[in-house]
């Protein structure tokens, strides 16, 4: 089965009403809410604009946003193998550039996956877990990498995965809250396509970083400034 919400359309899932497909698109300028229960058996995508509201809930196994789509949760969000049921229910979401997630609290579970090139805004606490993956690349053509932005963080391990291609050099804010962040991940991989270039995270009280700077190798390989600064654009000339 396929629900496809059109363009100007609009989808109305009401408290004690249920809806299950197998896809669920809803395309530029469309809407959805989900006031009751959703089932999609296999990926949602937003170009238009999802509301799941308190009484709503929403299961997928992707929840994928495009650009200009924009998806509001009004209670918990959760990604991967979750003991307490959401409002959002999902293996993976992947928010994509010029596309926006907003939920009141987003918790990463063991096998769940964030993909981010767009904008997350999380209006209570952001939770990874152990065995969950967050995955960020550029968020525009200026350079900068995609964040999750919250009010509290807590970090209990898992995985970040950061594709540098388009992204400029130096530090970056991953995961940026009000009230204080806790906790570190477990590991994370850099693809930096460079001998030249060093990737590494950092932390402080409120916030995570991803830092994109040269290498001691550099200095060896160009003396003098000018050298230092060709060789720099030559490193990240596939970012552009």
């Amino acid at each position: 089965d396929y629900t496809s919400v059109d363009a100007g359309g609009s989808l109305n899932v009401k408290t004690g009403g249920d809806l299950t497909t197998g896809n669920l698109t809803i395309n530029t300028t469309g809407t959805a809410a989900i006031d009751g229960a959703a089932k999609v058996t296999t990926d949602t995508t937003v170009f238009g604009s999802l509301n799941v509201n308190q009484t709503g809930a929403l299961d997928t196994a992707t929840l994928g946003i495009g650009s200009g789509g924009i998806a509001n949760i009004a209670g918990l969000t959760n990604i991967g193998r979750a003991t307490t049921p959401g409002n959002l229910n999902a293996t993976a979401l992947l928010v994509g550039q010029g596309g926006a997630f907003q939920t009141k609290d987003l918790k990463v579970n063991d096998g769940g996956t964030i993909s981010n090139r767009g904008d997350i805004k999380v209006v209570g606490n952001y939770t990874q877990e152990a065995g969950s993956i967050y995955e960020i690349g550029a968020a525009n053509k200026a350079g900068d990498l995609a964040k999750i932005v919250a009010d509290t963080a807590t970090i209990n391990g898992g995985t970040v995965l950061i594709d540098t291609k388009g992204v400029k050099g130096g530090k970056h804010v991953i995961v940026e809250t009000l009230l204080g962040l806790t906790g570190e991940y477990e590991k994370y991989t850099a693809r930096t396509d460079s001998g030249y270039v060093r990737a590494l995270l950092d932390y402080d009280e409120y916030n995570a970083y991803f830092i994109l700077n040269l290498s001691s190798n550099f200095a060896a390989a160009a003396l003098t400034r000018n050298q230092q600064a060709e060789l720099w654009w030559s490193i990240c000339a596939y970012h552009d």
